[in-house]
């Protein structure tokens, strides 16, 4: 899943409200996040780990994580995103999820905290 991130402790996503995690966060949004360099050479392997809670964006706050997931998708050579694309009735609807507390890997795979801002 392609997603933006704010201050690298809130990651926003766009995705389609009745997809499985979607209807899951909307029950529980306690949420664990993975996000693996998919660069390196196997055996590199380089990984963010974070517990987080997750939320569908509306109104003002989803006003402005379109804007910041809209920039970031165009500084990489994406489409520009607005918020009738993820406002009823479009199919896509805007995510945040917000880490409590994040990990990289160590030597021998070992998790090593990281500070949150």
């Amino acid at each position: 899943m392609w997603f933006a991130h704010e201050d690298h402790s809130r990651f926003l996503w766009v995705s389609k409200p009745d997809a499985r995690h979607s209807r899951n966060l909307k029950h529980r949004p306690q949420a664990g996040i993975v996000i693996f360099d998919s660069t390196v050479p196997m055996g590199g392997a380089r990984a963010l780990y974070a517990a987080a809670a997750a939320e569908q964006l509306t109104g003002e706050e989803a006003e402005r994580g379109v804007a910041i997931f809209s920039a970031r998708s165009e500084a990489l050579g994406g489409p520009e995103w607005t918020t009738h694309q993820v406002s009823p009735p479009a199919p896509y609807r805007l995510y945040r999820a917000s880490a409590s507390e994040q990990f990289v890997l160590g030597q021998g795979d070992e998790r090593v905290p990281v500070s949150v801002a």
